[in-house]
């Protein structure tokens, strides 16, 4: 089983498109460098008080079945700007 997360843009009220990936570290720490890019090219990073990471289900990569959940919060961008 592999996670399932998507980012929520809390301004639009929307979830961005989902991502596979194959631990939760993996999704936070990639959420995590989003957030803290400094060449301006991350919306995250200039607005990381507007997105959050969800888990919203897993993935069966041996049956290719989809496994849905009821979306939980994992990480806000906001909390994860570190000082460098």
């Amino acid at each position: 089983m592999k996670p399932i997360y998507a980012v929520k843009d809390l301004a639009v009220q929307a979830f961005g498109n989902p991502f596979i990936v194959r631990a939760k570290g993996e999704a936070i720490r990639s959420f995590q460098d989003e957030a803290n890019k400094k060449d301006g090219q991350s919306a995250i990073a200039q607005h990381p008080e507007d997105y959050e990471l969800y888990h919203v289900g897993d993935w069966n990569d041996q049956t290719g079945e989809l496994l849905p959940c009821e979306p939980y919060l994992v990480a806000r961008a906001k909390d994860l700007i570190t000082g460098e």
